[in-house]
């Protein structure tokens, strides 16, 4: 099983080096493609989220969801 972390925030960043110290990989991480970064600087590559299933079988990943509530109602 793949898994994939939804968000690219430093919470996001944090929850990957967690689970790294836990010995889970994680294989990528994910945003919509509005969201990419022109730059990354890790070693997980990023993927947009309209092209997961072209990187991992519908049935063969799962997503790990970073994002919090902190700002939600101002960034509706």
């Amino acid at each position: 099983m793949k898994r994939v972390i939804f968000g690219i925030s430093p919470f996001s960043l944090l929850v990957s080096a967690e689970m790294k110290d836990d010995g889970i990989e994680v294989d990528a991480f994910t945003v919509n493609k509005d969201f990419l970064p022109n730059e990354w600087n890790q070693k997980i590559p990023i993927v947009s989220l309209e092209e997961l299933g072209t990187f991992f079988k519908d049935d063969d990943f799962e997503v790990i969801i970073t994002v919090g509530y902190k700002q939600m109602n101002e960034n509706r």
